[in-house]
């Protein structure tokens, strides 16, 4: 004899009582409109940023509200010598000592680790606490410096720690 199951369909929490559907959201309920992202005129603070952008050589390609903040944003071209360095500079030097240490017959897949783990300025201190600019100004001089060619195998092979 065979004995039927209900089988749940979800329709019921665990406590047997029916769950509510979340109510849908009216449109255009949330954020700006089109208009409202593009229209308007921008304060006098926004105003004053894209004058010195100007001013120093740079380009504003476009001012605009966030649709879902709606506070002012500036999108420009800034002359690239007139930028403050980001670590996102160090990586080109980092990846040119990875090159140049396969050239010379390093095999390590964690050769970038190695290089980078050479050029942080914060290595050896504990507990260190510097402000970003400095530390990213001090990595970026590092990874200048690095010498891929004073590189031995046992520098690199003694980095993967205790074996």
């Amino acid at each position: 004899m065979a004995t039927s199951k209900s089988k749940s369909t979800g329709a019921k929490a665990a406590t047997g009582r029916r769950r509510t559907k979340k109510a849908a959201a009216e449109p255009l309920s949330r954020g700006l409109s089109a208009a409202q992202v593009a229209g308007g005129s921008p304060p006098a603070k926004v105003d004053g940023l894209t004058s010195l952008i100007e001013d120093t050589g740079g380009r504003v390609l476009a001012t605009y509200r966030d649709p879902l903040g709606s506070h002012w944003q500036v999108l420009a071209a800034l002359p690239v010598n007139k930028v403050e360095p980001t670590p996102f500079q160090a990586r080109e030097q980092v990846n040119e000592a990875v090159k140049t240490l396969k050239d010379r017959g390093f095999t390590s897949p964690y050769l970038k680790a190695f290089v980078v783990a050479r050029v942080d300025p914060l290595r050896f201190k504990r507990g260190a606490k510097a402000g970003s600019d400095e530390t990213i100004e001090k990595m970026l001089a590092s990874a200048r410096r690095f010498d891929a060619k004073k590189i031995k195998m046992g520098d690199v092979a003694g980095a993967g720690g205790p074996g």
